[in-house]
């Protein structure tokens, strides 16, 4: 097999695996949360940045939907039974949405984490933990 060949070949694998994993990851969110994985990032987006919150369109390139199905997500996560999220717009720049997560959203937040590190250590076998650990540097 040409060096060309094996890079094709294991990123076809990777992308495979990669798959896998997120549907699994999703089930789990789904089953226990009712929310899915891009809820998830969303939520942990926010977590991250500074006051817990952002505008809509530098949300859109870390979840990677599109504009329109960013702002559904962030209208059914506004009105999730829990209130997770705000939405609202500054007098100076009315134009721009933010998202900001509440206590609420950071308390839901830390529960799925916990979830999710569970689900993958007892799915991903220590190579499988090598390997993710080597990608994140």
């Amino acid at each position: 097999m040409e060096e060309s060949d094996e890079l094709i070949e294991s990123w076809i694998n990777f992308t495979k695996f990669h798959r896998r994993l997120n549907k699994a990851l999703d089930h789990v969110l789904q089953q226990q949360y009712r929310l899915n994985l891009n809820e998830y990032y969303l939520l942990y987006h926010l977590s991250k940045a500074e006051q817990g919150q952002l505008r809509l369109s530098e949300l859109k390139p870390k979840i990677g939907l599109s504009h329109s199905a960013l702002s559904r997500l962030v209208t059914r996560l506004e009105h999730f039974n829990k209130k997770i999220i705000t939405k609202f717009t500054y007098d100076e720049d009315k134009r721009s949405n933010f998202i900001k997560i509440t206590n609420e959203g950071e308390k839901l937040l830390i529960s799925m984490s916990e979830t999710l590190n569970v689900t993958l250590n007892n799915s991903l076998s220590p190579q499988d933990k090598d390997v993710i650990k080597i990608i994140n540097l």
